[in-house]
């Protein structure tokens, strides 16, 4: 198995009390990481629960949380001692944050639960649980990652000159490389697929998961198919100036509604991308004071303090991948 960079900073949490909640887009790698982390804990005093699974949901949907205990120490685990419980798909039941603040203030018990980035932009996990849980949001794979999943063997610097020259003999076996990993991006399981044409089915199959799953199901949107063909417009125009007037007369929408479909894509309280765990990027196509300070606010949530406003560059791909 190929490691992923985030593993080990998630393994520093193991011995933690806060619960630790994995948020990120849906193949990211979020299920693969949790039984990761599930397999490098030493006890045996722990168990898996996938919420996908209804047999797994209902336990957790009694009104009286202490049942929950008594079900997990009928299968012969303790809370007389740390107890590690997994979860994943978290979003699937509304109350997960209440089960989990009310065991996790009652038991000894240790969280670990994935979640997707729309349900924590949701706020459904909420102020509550302040101070009790630490979120680290997963990313497709970065370009150190995607070349070590197709075999090769090459330690990219930390950072680089641009005023210099790139080495030509690392340029010539990573350009191929680069070109695909803009052009597909770096979810793993579209990574390791080799034929062109499948992947191109798998992503349209998770474009369609969003907005068939994630969107309806977080969203009071009427019309899907409406949301689908606005995102494919937007898609096209990367980089280029955004006229809600013409997406509105190609879609045949209303321009209000257009504005609430791109209000709720660039909705504020996604970092676009993080630098080396130290610096927060968010791209905006006109730079402010106000972007910058409700930056600030949501970088301050996962510890990090740098933050910078970049505007819109020509690269389309680019920017797209961001």
């Amino acid at each position: 198995m190929i490691h992923r960079i985030i593993w080990e900073q998630l393994k520093k949490e193991i011995d933690t009390d806060e619960i630790i909640v994995i948020t990120g887009p849906r193949q990211v790698g979020k299920t693969t990481t949790l039984n990761w982390l599930l397999n490098e804990i030493v006890s045996k005093n722990k168990l898996y629960f996938d919420f996908q699974n209804i047999s797994d949901r209902e336990i957790f949907e009694t009104k009286n949380f202490n049942t929950i205990v008594d079900e997990i120490t009928s299968r012969g685990f303790t809370t007389n001692e740390k107890l590690y419980i997994a979860i994943d798909e978290i979003q699937l039941l509304d109350t997960t944050p209440g089960v989990v603040k009310y065991l996790n203030d009652h038991y000894n018990i240790k969280f670990f639960l994935t979640g997707s980035s729309s349900f924590y932009i949701k706020n459904r996990f909420t102020e509550s649980m302040a101070g009790r849980k630490l979120i680290y949001e997963m990313f497709p794979l970065r370009f150190q990652e995607f070349i070590a999943f197709k075999g090769v063997t090459y330690n990219l610097p930390k950072s680089i000159d641009l005023s210099g020259d790139f080495n030509k003999n690392a340029f010539n076996l990573l350009a191929p490389f680069y070109r695909e990993y803009i052009e597909y991006g770096g979810l793993p399981k579209i990574v390791l697929t080799n034929n062109i044409e499948r992947k191109k089915e798998l992503l349209q199959e998770m474009f369609s998961s969003y907005i068939t799953l994630d969107v309806q199901a977080m969203s009071d949107f009427q019309s899907s198919t409406e949301l689908r063909k606005v995102i494919k417009l937007l898609a096209t125009r990367i980089g280029s100036r955004l006229n809600v007037n013409e997406i509105s007369k190609i879609v045949g929408i209303s321009r209000p509604t257009v504005s609430s479909y791109i209000e709720y894509e660039t909705r504020d309280g996604e970092i676009d991308f993080v630098l080396n765990n130290k610096t927060a990027f968010e791209v905006k196509e006109t730079p402010t004071d106000t972007s910058l300070s409700r930056l600030k606010a949501r970088a301050k949530g996962i510890k990090i303090n740098k933050c910078r406003l970049i505007g819109k560059e020509e690269s389309a791909k680019f920017n797209n991948y961001f």
